[in-house]
């Protein structure tokens, strides 16, 4: 049901493997819906989406930006565009980051033209890169807008301010937090352990988030910011009740 806590959901589903969960329930035009799940080992996919119901939106949820992840980012757009998607909402709310390569694969995928996505400064210069695609990606006629909040972190911030800085996406939600650094964990000689910052991430115009994080273009307080991480529940738009949601779709 809409109005199920995620937490009673999650615990509905959990139990011994092989065993069945059962369900009834009513769709929003009151046809009866049921039926039966076995339970199995799984995990929540990194990247999901369906489309947003009287739109031409697609909504995609990004939950990092890991190995993988640019695969299952095209299959879900892919699907969307068939559907009849013009324009895509990203929700990056508690995006934890990733790894730089698939953070550029990712961006790639969005691009307009071919050159710099983002960059890694460092006064290091094996720290130093340019993360560049060679031609435009295959979603670059799609309309984009990204959702962020206090938990857009790392690698999210850098994709939402490159993706804004070259004029394909508007931000809505809350101000990132500003931690853009790349760090380092150096083993010690005693057995200890040494993390340092090496290096940056900026966009391609030079733009530094650290310690400023990024404003989104239309604000909106989200009253569950925070409390829908990557482990604990899902975002509040699959029960239609996403207020950031709703503004970025006006």
């Amino acid at each position: 049901a809409a109005d199920a806590a995620p937490a009673d959901v999650m615990d509905a589903l959990s139990g011994e493997k092989g065993g069945v969960f059962s369900f009834e329930a009513q769709t929003r035009d009151g046809r009866a819906l049921s039926g039966a799940l076995t339970r199995s080992f799984g995990a929540m996919p990194l990247a999901w989406g369906f489309m947003v119901p009287g739109t031409k939106y697609g909504y995609l949820r990004l939950i990092s930006f890991s190995a993988g992840v640019p695969a299952q980012v095209k299959r879900e757009l892919d699907a969307l565009v068939k559907a009849g998607a013009q324009g895509a909402v990203l929700d990056l709310r508690h995006n934890y980051g990733g790894s730089l390569e698939t953070l550029a694969e990712t961006l790639g995928l969005f691009t307009a033209r071919p050159g710099t996505l983002f960059r890694a400064v460092s006064r290091h210069e094996g720290y130093s890169k340019d993360f560049s695609a060679q031609k435009a990606g295959p979603y670059a006629g799609l309309k984009l807008v990204l959702l962020t909040d206090s938990g857009t972190v790392s690698r999210a911030e850098v994709f939402a301010a490159s993706l804004r800085e070259a004029g394909r996406a508007v931000t809505a939600g809350g101000k990132t937090p500003g931690d853009v650094s790349v760090t380092k964990t150096f083993r010690l000689s005693r057995g200890g352990s040494l993390r340092m910052t090496v290096a940056r991430l900026v966009t391609p115009g030079g733009t530094d988030l650290e310690g400023k994080g990024l404003s989104p273009d239309i604000p909106v307080a989200d009253p569950l910011d925070g409390e829908y991480a990557f482990s604990a529940s899902f975002p509040p738009a699959l029960a239609g009740a996403d207020p950031v949601l709703a503004a970025a779709l006006k």
